[in-house]
């Protein structure tokens, strides 16, 4: 496996989380435009081929010029970067080069983020227990943001209130969100474990007297696959088909990538139609830490221990 095994890989909101994982490492002490073409090159199959998957991205000729527009747009991307996340982003860009911010409180935030969009890069055993952490970090990022009332439970994991009988599940659920089964479409449903498509649940109340409620469901996806992702969002239609609802729900895909252009747009909305994104951005909060009070493993030795080899061999 390489860091960029496909042309995909080269745009800069794949690219930059990548490099950024390898400084992280302690693999090198800063991360250079240099330091990064010669990864680039050594993760490559050809030079050749470096410069033109490099060209499907930037466009024009097959040229050593063509690596150097890729490198400048990934610094652009690093500059953004700093902007939106201030001291909590864990890195600085000095004399145009990209180096760990010394004093930055949120390492382990940033980069459990980091690695949930790089899962591939990762063991089974340790892919399994991140994703599952995503999907907790994400109900208590939710669950500030839509302040205080809100609840927000998560569905499918071991700390879940829910069965993980899909068809025990989808009942609890009903009952959860005062809410009717419709019977048609559950009967054909088989038991079994799963979630029918939904990681966790919101409600928010409206007022205190009458007891109505937003309701949102939401579908976890730790990876930076965005095809991936787009497939997933129909997931939550399954549920939707089962329960009679009295009002639509908000649909949240939740990823843990920034997927955005240098002007705060998604990178490509092409397939998210009728859903809340909510990225590396909106999820990223500075007080929650306290998801690392309760974990046995450490995120940085992960990523020297199964990142760096899977990249560099």
């Amino acid at each position: 496996m390489t860091i960029f095994s496909q042309p995909s890989d080269y745009l800069a909101w794949k690219a930059c989380d990548r490099f950024e994982l390898i400084l992280l490492s302690g693999e090198y002490e800063d991360m250079s435009k240099a330091t990064m073409r010669d990864i680039m090159r050594d993760t490559s199959q050809s030079e050749q081929l470096l410069m033109s998957r490099a060209r499907g991205v930037v466009g024009g000729d097959v040229s050593e010029e063509t690596v150097e527009l890729l490198l400048e747009e990934y610094f652009k991307n690093y500059r953004y970067r700093k902007r939106l996340f201030g001291e909590s982003y864990p890195f600085d860009i000095e004399d145009g080069v990209l180096v760990l911010n010394a004093n930055c409180e949120t390492v382990d935030i940033y980069t459990f983020f980091l690695l949930c969009g790089n899962l591939s890069f990762v063991a089974p055993a340790n892919k399994s227990i991140l994703s599952v952490d995503f999907e907790r970090i994400c109900s208590l990022s939710i669950a500030a943001r839509f302040g205080d009332g809100a609840k927000v439970e998560n569905i499918g994991t071991g700390r879940s209130k829910f069965s993980s009988d899909k068809r025990k599940m989808l009942r609890q659920l009903a009952r959860y969100l005062k809410e009717r089964i419709d019977e048609r479409f559950f009967a054909p449903i088989k038991s079994g474990s799963g979630d029918h498509g939904v990681d966790l649940v919101c409600l928010v109340p409206l007022d205190r007297q009458g007891g109505g409620s937003v309701s949102a469901l939401g579908q976890c996806a730790a990876s930076s696959d965005d095809e991936y992702w787009k497939r997933k969002k129909s997931d939550l239609d399954k549920v939707l088909e089962v329960i009679l609802f009295n009002h639509q729900p908000y649909k949240l895909l939740l990823i843990p990538v920034l997927y955005r252009s240098l002007d705060g747009s998604f990178e490509d909305e092409t397939g998210l139609k009728n859903v809340i994104l909510l990225d590396r951005l909106r999820l990223f909060r500075n007080d929650l830490p306290n998801l690392f009070d309760d974990v046995d493993y450490d995120i940085t030795q992960i990523i020297k221990d199964e990142f760096i080899p899977a990249i560099f061999g």
